[in-house]
This record gives structure tokens, sequence and C-alpha cells, in this order.
């Protein structure tokens, strides 16, 4: 769907965003486009879930660093996160 048809399509229907939520779903969407789809597509609906699921499952979160991450892939990064500690409140 190219971006002017889906501007209107969400227009049509009052689809609303909050800006914050749109950039990273963008930036995905460029990077699969650009990094993993063939120029010449798919031959099936199956082939295409099956290689998109690879991109994202494999490549782009195993495989691929991301700047906003400082430059770790996003599996690292939740490898690295600690959870906060509970302090308890025993006085």
């Amino acid at each position: 769907m190219s971006r002017e048809a889906h501007v209107r399509f969400c227009e049509s229907v009052a689809v609303r965003f909050r800006r914050a939520t749109r950039p990273p779903m963008e930036r995905l969407f460029r990077s699969l486009k650009t990094e993993w789809i063939p120029r010449q597509g798919y031959r099936s609906l199956q082939e295409t879930r099956q290689d998109v699921g690879e991109y994202l499952m494999g490549y782009y979160n195993r495989e691929r660093v991301h700047s906003y991450n400082d430059y770790v892939t996003p599996e690292m990064q939740e490898n690295l996160w600690q959870p906060p500690k509970l302090v308890s409140k025993n006085t």
C-alpha cells in the first residue's frame, strides 16, 4: 500500500494514531522492504508469511543491531535488562 493510500484509508475510517506510536512501525516496515523482501515479490502468501517471520524472529531480533538499542540486537538488549528490585516495607 502506498503512503498516500494508507493516509487516505486512515482518514476515511477516522483512525487516529499518536505520533509516538507510528515511527517505530514505519521504521520496521522500511527495513523489511529495503533489507529483506525480494524485488520480484513472492509466489504465495504462505511463502511470504514464512519469509517475513524468519526476518522478524531471526535476522531483525537476533542479528541486526539497532541504533536506539546502543547498537545491540533487541534480543541482546532484552537479555541485558534487569528488572527493578522490589523494596519491602518491613519497618
